[in-house]
């Protein structure tokens, strides 16, 4: 998983040479999270606010 924290403001999201699937998602959507450190760089963001 890469992080990039970014507002969706318009255009088309798609993905390029270098993936195979690009897509928004809210913190909800994601069921489980594959790594520790996933759980070190969202705790902040949401308890901050930053994730819907």
């Amino acid at each position: 998983m890469r992080y990039h924290y970014c507002p969706k403001c318009g255009g088309v999201l798609q993905a390029s040479d270098d993936l195979t699937d690009v897509g928004f998602f809210t913190f909800e959507d994601i069921s489980e999270l594959a790594f520790p450190t996933d759980e070190i760089v969202i705790r902040p963001l949401k308890e901050d606010g930053l994730l819907k």
